[in-house]
C-alpha cells in the first residue's frame, strides 16, 4: 500500500521525469495498490454520496443500479461545490498525479472532468468498446483510481501500449478534414484502422515498433477476445495513468461490482479552446471571442 514515503518518492523530480518518459513511450503507467485502504474508503464514500443524492453540479448517467456521475471544474465553481470532491482532489494533489499531468502536458494544463463510475455485473456487455479519445486534436491524460479490485471478470481497464503513436499520426494526417465535426467515428478501433489505413501503413513502414503495434491492433479486431490480454488487473487503490490517444476500453463486468474514480487532464490548447474559466482574464476574453467565431 502507498505510504507517505512512497508519495514523496513519486513526487521527486527525477521520478516524475521517468514516469513521463514511460508515458511518452508506452502511453500508460500503473501503480498497483498505490492508495491505502483509508483513502479508498473515503473516495468510495464521497462517490456513493454523489450517486445517491441528485445534485445540480453533477451530470448523471444512470442505467438501473449502475451510475456514472461527472462534473467539470466550472460547475464546482458556480455552485461553490468543490468540497463535494475534496477527497478526490486532495488525493490527486498529494499523491503527485497533478504534478505528473503538468509535467506530461506542459505549462497551462487544466482539468476537464471529475468522474465517479459505479457498475454492477452486466454479462455480455463491455463497459467501453476499444477506442481512442480525440480531445479536439489536443493532448489528454487520464488518471484512474480503482475503488474495488478489478480484473478480467469485473471491468478491468484494457490498454494497448504504444498505440497512442499510431493515433497521433492518424489524427495529424486527417485533422483538417474532421475539424469542427462533433462525431467523426474515427476514434473507435475498427473505424480507426479502416479510415487510417494509408497513414498507418506509412508509419509502420518507417517504424518497426509501430508495425508491431499495428499488427497487434488488426489481430485484436479479428479476435476481440485477445484484447483481454491487455487488462490492467489491480487491487482497490491501484492508480492507472494513461495517454487517452492510446487504444483503450473497459471490459465486461460479470463477477462483482466495479467502482472507479477518474480525472481528465488536458493541455493548454484544449484549455484555451474550451475551458476559459481556467484562464487568466485577458486570455479568457480572447477564448470566448474566438469560440463565438467558431475558430
Amino acid at each position: 500500500m502507498c505510504t507517505i514515503e512512497d508519495i514523496k518518492q513519486v513526487m521527486q523530480l527525477e521520478n516524475i521525469k521517468t514516469i513521463v518518459s514511460d508515458l511518452e513511450t508506452k502511453g500508460i503507467v500503473v501503480f498497483p495498490g498505490f492508495f491505502d485502504k483509508d483513502t479508498v474508503a473515503a473516495l468510495s464514500s464521497e462517490g456513493k454520496k454523489l450517486i445517491d443524492n441528485e445534485v445540480p453540479f453533477v451530470e448523471y448517467f444512470r442505467n438501473g443500479d449502475s451510475c456514472r456521475v461527472a462534473t467539470a471544474p466550472c460547475n464546482l465553481d458556480v455552485h461553490h461545490a468543490w468540497k463535494e470532491f475534496s477527497v478526490a482532489t486532495e488525493a490527486l494533489r498529494t499523491s503527485g498525479v497533478d504534478s505528473i499531468a503538468d509535467a506530461f502536458l506542459g505549462s497551462g494544463a487544466g482539468r476537464s472532468h471529475f468522474i465517479y463510475d459505479y457498475s454492477i455485473p452486466s454479462p455480455g456487455k463491455e463497459l467501453f468498446p476499444l477506442h481512442f479519445d480525440n480531445f479536439d486534436g489536443q493532448r489528454c491524460l487520464k488518471a484512474f483510481i480503482y475503488l474495488t479490485d478489478c480484473d478480467r471478470t469485473n471491468g478491468a481497464f484494457r490498454y494497448i501500449p504504444g498505440s497512442q503513436h499510431l493515433a497521433y499520426a492518424h489524427v495529424a494526417a486527417i485533422w483538417k478534414t474532421i475539424k469542427g465535426k462533433k462525431n467523426t467515428g474515427y476514434h473507435f478501433l475498427h473505424e480507426f484502422l479502416k479510415q487510417g489505413n494509408e497513414q498507418l501503413s506509412k508509419l509502420a513502414t518507417d517504424d518497426a515498433g509501430a508495425k508491431e503495434t499495428l499488427e497487434r491492433l488488426h489481430s485484436i479486431v479479428k479476435s476481440p477476445e485477445t484484447s483481454y490480454e491487455y487488462c490492467v488487473n489491480g487491487s482497490a487503490g491501484t492508480l492507472v495513468i494513461f495517454d487517452t490517444m492510446g487504444v483503450h476500453g473497459g471490459g465486461e463486468v460479470t463477477s462483482s461490482d466495479r467502482f472507479i474514480f477518474r480525472c481528465h487532464y488536458v493541455d493548454s490548447g484544449f484549455v484555451f479552446k474550451h475551458l476559459y474559466d481556467q484562464l487568466p482574464l485577458l486570455k479568457a476574453i480572447v477564448s470566448k471571442v474566438l469560440r463565438r467565431l467558431r475558430f
